[in-house]
């Protein structure tokens, strides 16, 4: 017998090629009969059966020429299971994602939507990829390019970056043509896409690159902070550690160096103490 982590109350276990549920008494809440069992979200795990091993053949990355043949499971439909083990919604999808703002994202077919909590398709199964709801939105994807949804299937960006992150502060970074901008929660842009690197917003600032170097922006898209430093980290206990010709120190978030770089190494304050380092 394997434990493999510790879910809430519930411990997913493996016997032989099979997986199921004990609790922290040991004792057995869902006897070992599924192919896979992922992590509960919302009261809801999702949960793989009628899987079969195939022998798969390749070559290992780095590894040269040769070919190896591995044995990987493969097939089989997917559903969910409540924390008694009982199946709530029934093996039908080929593949789910987690229950967030309670709804799934499902894949039948190399298509993707989205389920509720009683297993009904509420955003049909016509989308490239999909990601968890956060906030009321998902970011989803039609053909290669992203666009965020919300819970009643209507579009909030309609699906034109490459990329889009997670929201931080209120914003999200976007991707398109190989610059990066920011959007709201309305879809709406507050920093078109023009620098070449950007981070999420912390404390207010972000930092961005242009022209290979760094400076911050605020979350109206405003340049407050111009590039000037070979490189720059987020905002942390209000000052963000930079790099100037190989030496690391401080500003705050005027902009001005309050700690001139000294350091060969540093890290970010927390609680008023930041590590530091110089070599000998």
């Amino acid at each position: 017998m394997r434990k493999l982590l510790l879910l809430l109350f519930l411990s997913i276990t493996l016997i032989g090629d099979k997986w199921g549920l004990i609790d922290k008494t040991g004792a057995w809440v869902a006897k070992p009969q599924f192919d896979h069992i992922k992590d509960f979200s919302e009261g809801l795990a999702g949960v793989r059966i009628g899987a079969k091993y195939e022998w798969k053949e390749g070559t290992l990355v780095g590894g040269g020429k040769d070919r190896i043949s591995i044995k990987v499971k493969t097939g089989g439909k997917w559903g969910f299971i409540n924390k008694t083990g009982k199946m709530i919604i029934e093996p039908r999808f080929d593949y789910v994602g987690d229950f967030s703002e309670g709804l799934a994202m499902v894949e039948i077919d190399d298509k993707c939507g989205y389920i509720n909590n009683a297993g009904k398709i509420v955003i049909e199964t016509q989308l490239s990829g999909g990601k968890d709801f956060h906030e009321g939105s998902a970011k989803v994807k039609v053909g290669n390019k992203w666009g965020l949804l919300n819970k009643s299937g209507l579009w909030v960006v309609s699906p034109k970056f490459n990329h889009i992150k997670d929201f931080s502060e209120g914003l999200a970074m976007v991707e398109k043509d190989d610059k990066w901008g920011y959007i709201d929660k309305s879809g709406k842009l507050v920093a078109k896409p023009q620098f070449d690197r950007a981070e999420d917003f912390h404390e207010g600032l972000a930092k961005v690159l242009i022209n290979d170097k760094y400076g911050y922006i605020n979350k109206k898209g405003e340049m407050v902070i111009k590039p000037q430093f070979d490189w720059a980290w987020c905002f942390s206990d209000s000052l963000a550690r930079v790099k100037i010709d190989d030496k690391k120190g401080y500003i705050d978030n005027t902009g001005k160096i309050v700690i001139k770089p000294q350091f060969d190494d540093a890290e970010d304050f927390h609680e008023g103490l930041a590590r530091v380092k110089i070599k000998d």
